[in-house]
């Protein structure tokens, strides 16, 4: 029998897991599935056993990782344009039963390209956006997963009787393949909010001061936390990368766009701005707080 290592005092506290401070959202469930396959393609190589034992269970924590980022990110571009309905599903609580990672990957493709639209993003964001979602559709071709793959033996019917076996008996998966088409697949499911967020962060903005009318859709990069320290460090780049034509006022000379400072629930929003309406409304001293502003 295998020799089980005592567990020293001073290591104990490691295996007290506080799982309820991670699994509060979906978000951070997802996030933990990813952590787990990444864990797990770096450390188990180094036994120099085969990956048969672990496939299984492997293969199941990846679908359902790109399963709960599918449904993040068609909740987080869907929020933008809540008007439209949904394409595979009759009601949000139908999508979030779902397993079926095609029809998920569809509708997430979907919330993208209408939020595309909307905002007029160019055709370089659309070629970024297909580079990587090819190997989201490959990925899921390769793993052909339902609701019962990698989770059950069999598949059957509402009738509880027998269909078929989940997966076929000589199937085989080349892991180092899924590795690659996975790492994309995080990019992707990652990066595609981030790519977008100069557009979203100033509707959130917006959402929040609907009183405020300078802005041109958009900020010069997400949204950044406030400090006092950091907010000068903003204003020495921005003086850095631009011409201050006013107080708290910018000229983009590669982008021919003006931007000013606003700070909102403590963020820093860089926005592009109708450089007449900020003159017609004259340019404070410091830069203009959201009404809900909470900064020290």
């Amino acid at each position: 029998m295998e020799q089980v290592r005592p567990i020293k005092p001073s290591e104990r506290d490691r295996y007290i897991a506080y799982v309820g401070m991670y699994a509060d959202t979906n978000a951070a469930i997802w996030g933990q599935y990813d952590r787990m396959v990444d864990f797990v393609f770096e450390h188990y190589p180094s036994t120099g056993n085969r990956f048969d034992p672990i496939a299984v269970p492997l293969l199941n924590t990846i679908a359902h990782g790109i399963e709960l980022g599918l449904k993040e990110n068609i909740i987080f571009f869907h929020s933008y344009h809540k008007g439209d309905r949904l394409k595979n599903f009759e009601s949000w609580v139908e999508l979030e039963k779902s397993h079926d990672l095609d029809f998920l990957a569809d509708e997430f493709k979907i919330g993208y390209f209408r939020f595309f639209k909307k905002v007029g993003l160019s055709e370089a964001d659309r070629e970024e956006f297909n580079k990587y979602f090819f190997p989201l559709q490959e990925l899921l071709d390769v793993l052909n997963r339902s609701s019962e793959t990698f989770r059950y033996a069999t598949k059957i019917n509402k009738h509880g009787e027998f269909v078929k076996m989940s997966v076929d008996r000589k199937k085989t998966f080349d892991l180092l393949k899924i590795k690659e088409l996975f790492h994309n697949c995080k990019t992707l499911l990652i990066g595609a909010p981030n790519s977008v967020a100069h557009y979203t962060d100033f509707m959130d903005y917006q959402l929040g001061n609907p009183e405020y009318d300078a802005g041109k859709g958009y900020l010069y990069c997400q949204r950044l936390p406030y400090s006092d320290h950091f907010f000068k460090e903003v204003e020495e780049l921005l003086n850095e990368r631009m011409t201050q034509i006013g107080v708290g006022l910018w000229f983009d000379i590669e982008s021919s766009e003006n931007y000013e400072i606003q700070i909102w629930e403590n963020d820093i929003y860089i926005i592009c701005v109708d450089p007449a309406k900020v003159f017609r409304r004259g340019i404070s001293k410091t830069p203009i707080r959201g009404k809900d502003n909470k900064s020290n």
